[in-house]
């Protein structure tokens, strides 16, 4: 019964929905409030049962009070005994019903809702924002966010509007006892609202700072595990990290030491109301101006309130760690795309040519990468790329996949400029193959297929195609998963570096699309597995357009032509004889590698 309710619930929730606009606001109210109003009625529902919770208990005080006065003057309680187990099961169905939404819908569904959403949002910044940060402190930003808005809510609500109920709750039942019980509340609430409005801003600006520095850390830590052999060979000791960490730790220190006095501070407070509050009603008690169950119902709520600080002071320490962490994440993760779809993109239609129109680009204000490029390539041309390092020939293949947005002249697609096109759909027009096979820590199928809905028929065609059957039918990783389901480790640190490569190929191969780039894709193999690639890379062009960079000129001298670049600008442009015969820097580049 319970796991079909729950199933009726789960059902309900949907935590991936597509959203027109993923791009978070600045600011930490827009920013938080941007997430928080998708699932607004779940948290107006924790707060509606946040505020029965504060204000029941002080009744069953109340009540228990009543029954005490009512048992002394010898007078069995029954009516008030009824209203008390009754109150009693309204705060349970309260609790249950408040566990539902917090525990079924906020951690569910809200917190994946907004990693997701925050994850979609990463995904569609250029890649300049990528080479500006460490992908290890994004990645703890992005997953630590979500989980820090959603518990700073429920904790506010949780306990922060709990404490403020009950507390107006007691001073409604102290008031009726004798006012002055009332006044000694009310000068706890000042002093406990004064001292909070001392620390909190120094917590803020402490919890920012220490959150900065952990990001920092997490993002050297992912550094130095992915690159764990160059640790040990040169820095064994790692002080990278430990520089991160000793930063961290002078920076942890004065926060510690504000929520020390914050927490001393405030609970010193507390325990001060209650001992005044206990002395006060033995005195009203003592001159016969409160009975026995009015004093112990002072004598409960007293003790009450000296645990509500304590979990308060708990609570807000934890709060103003969080809020820390979402200011920290703000300044990260707000980032506006720099590379945007236009509001009604253009379908892209069956590839006729590509051209570079006095195309320009710079990374940076001082230094221009591409100066002015004009080249048309013709569907089924095979162009190779050349030149000096440094001359901008990654550079351009960046620009035709639209990784990067031009400065200067545009990049055409059959005569329509690239920006009329959604970037997704105009990049399922290209395959890359680079120099380093990137691959991933998941299965040899999800890495060949990356998401794409295509049958084992299919894969095992396009690995076969690329001559890699032979060594994933043999695959087993450390769990016993076998072939196609094997794990091949981070960046495929398993694998050779043809057989890395090989599995670029297979995922070529089965997405098959129209035009092939080609950057430096055998440069970093040793002879015999380039020459086992070539074969694969060959057989791969035979209808395709193709755009190769290539420090080695002999892998592209049966191009159809080949674009001389050099310092950022077109040099020359014509097949491999024709330069060898025509153009200084080509020859001396030839020359120097048939050495």
């Amino acid at each position: 019964m319970l796991l079909k309710f729950f199933d009726l619930i789960e059902r309900r929730l949907n935590p991936f929905k597509p959203r027109a606009d993923y791009h978070p606001p600045a600011g930490f109210m827009a920013f938080c409030w941007h997430y928080v109003s998708q699932l607004q009625w779940f948290f107006a529902a924790m707060a509606i049962f946040a505020v029965f919770q504060g204000a029941l208990p002080t009744l069953e005080f109340w009540l228990m009070g009543q029954m005490i006065d009512q048992m002394t003057a010898g007078i069995y309680p029954n009516e008030t005994l009824s209203l008390l187990i009754t109150v009693f099961l309204v705060h349970l169905l309260i609790f249950v019903c408040n566990s539902i939404v917090q525990e079924q819908f906020i951690v569910n569904d809200f917190f994946q809702r907004t990693r997701w959403q925050i994850h979609q949002h990463l995904t569609r910044l250029g890649i300049r924002y990528f080479d500006d940060e460490l992908s290890g402190s994004l990645a703890t930003k992005s997953w630590r966010v979500s989980e820090s808005i959603g518990d700073t809510l429920t904790s506010a609500l949780d306990v922060v509007l709990f404490a403020f109920i009950f507390i107006l709750s007691t001073a409604g039942i102290l008031f009726s006892i004798d006012w002055r019980l009332t006044l000694v509340v009310v000068i706890w609430i000042g002093l406990f609202a004064a001292a909070a409005r001392h620390f909190i801003p120094k917590i803020r600006q402490h919890s920012k700072s220490t959150s900065q520095t952990s990001a920092l850390v997490q993002g050297r830590m992912v550094d130095s595990y992915g690159n764990m052999p160059i640790i040990k060979l040169y820095a064994p000791n790692d002080p990278f990290v430990e520089d991160g960490l000793q930063q961290h730790f002078k920076r942890l220190l004065p926060f510690t030491r504000t929520i020390t006095l914050m927490r001393s501070t405030h609970f010193s407070l507390g325990i001060l109301a209650t001992l005044v509050l206990v002395g006060l009603t033995l005195h009203l008690w003592q001159n016969e101006l409160a009975t026995a169950g009015e004093v112990a119902v002072v004598f409960s709520l007293s003790v009450r309130i000296v645990q509500l600080t304590g979990r308060l002071m708990g609570n807000l320490n934890y709060i103003y760690r969080q809020v820390g962490v979402i200011d920290n994440a703000i300044d990260t993760l707000h980032a506006t795309p720099d590379i945007k779809d236009p509001d009604a993109p253009a379908t892209v239609p069956e590839f006729c040519q590509l051209q570079l129109d006095n195309a320009s680009f710079n990374y940076s204000a001082k230094a221009a990468a591409l100066h002015n490029i004009n080249l048309t390539i013709k569907r089924g041309e095979k162009i190779g790329i050349v030149g000096p390092s440094g001359g901008g020939k990654s550079t351009l293949l960046k620009l035709i996949l639209r990784f990067y947005d031009v400065n200067g002249g545009q990049v055409r697609y059959n005569d329509h400029d690239i920006r009329r096109f959604a970037q997704n759909t105009y990049r399922q027009q290209f395959d890359l193959v680079q120099q380093e096979a990137v691959l991933f820590h998941r299965s040899l199928r999800d890495n060949i297929t990356m998401g794409g809905d295509y049958n084992d028929d299919e894969i095992w065609a396009a690995i076969k195609k690329a001559n890699a059957t032979s060594f994933i039918e043999g695959l087993v990783d450390s769990k016993h998963n076998k072939a196609l389901d094997a794990v091949v480790g981070e960046r495929g640190v398993k694998l050779s570096g043809g057989q890395r490569q090989r599995i670029h190929l297979a995922r070529v191969f089965l997405r098959n699309a129209p035009i092939l780039l080609l950057d430096e894709a055998t440069s970093q193999l040793d002879s015999e597995s380039e020459a086992v690639i070539r074969e694969n890379i060959d057989a791969l062009t035979l209808d395709k357009t193709v755009i190769s960079v290539a420090h080695r000129l002999s892998t592209i001298r049966r191009m159809d032509r080949i674009v001389l670049l050099n310092e950022g600008k077109v040099e020359a442009v014509a097949p491999h004889k024709e330069l060898l015969e025509s153009n200084v820097l080509y020859k001396r580049l030839w020359e120097l590698q048939a050495r």
